[in-house]
């Protein structure tokens, strides 16, 4: 997304399952139905919440090197400290 690659990591699957998992056992098909309109958008409401963020540091010329997404959110990891921009220095030119 916008040039940073995004990891989603295996935990992730575990609050978009947990709540249908009594329905996995006794209907699967509509249990797969819920579970994947739900990864949808816990996976989208997420994923806009670390683009905000994303968005926030570019416009601070902080660089970022990938978003990843966790049981229950997701973090931006940024380039090391030696190699980001100072907010202030683009007003310096």
């Amino acid at each position: 997304m916008a040039g940073v690659p995004v990891h989603v990591h295996a935990t992730f699957a575990i609050p978009v399952m947990l709540p249908f998992l009594h329905e996995w056992f006794v209907r699967p098909r509509h249990a797969l139905v819920l579970t994947v309109i739900v990864a949808v958008l816990l996976f989208s409401a997420v994923l806009l919440h670390e683009l905000g963020h994303l968005w926030a540091a570019r416009r601070s010329k902080i660089a970022a090197e990938r978003i990843e997404l966790y049981l229950f959110g997701g973090r931006i990891l940024f380039r090391p400290f030696g190699q980001l921009r100072a907010p202030w220095a683009w007003r310096q030119r």
